[in-house]
């Protein structure tokens, strides 16, 4: 009898001891996969940072590409209005000699 309650008794033993060993390892997977799920959020961060950094610098370019057209716009009237007030001047020339005799 004593043998059995032995034998029962060292079994117990091994399989408290493989349930010790199981828990173990649950518990390393438990916290390799609590650390894969921080480093996927650390990446995923990592990626709209980088995502609100390009919309920020597309911003910025969109607004020096309208100050520039802006600007350019404002050039381009100016030379234009010097242009017709060059053109007004040529014109009045070349009245007063085609109205004038030769």
């Amino acid at each position: 009898m004593r043998d059995k309650v032995a034998e029962i008794d060292g079994a117990h033993k091994e399989k408290q001891a493989q349930l010790k060993a199981v828990q173990g390892r649950l518990g390393q997977l438990r916290k390799s996969q609590g650390l894969l799920e921080q480093r996927e959020r650390l990446e995923l961060a990592a990626v709209w940072a980088v995502v609100r950094e390009r919309e920020e610098e597309l911003a910025s370019i969109d607004a020096k590409l309208g100050s520039m057209r802006s600007s350019k716009r404002g050039q381009l009237e100016e030379q234009a209005a010097r242009l017709d007030e060059r053109l007004d001047a040529l014109s009045r020339e070349r009245s007063e000699l085609v109205g004038s005799p030769l």
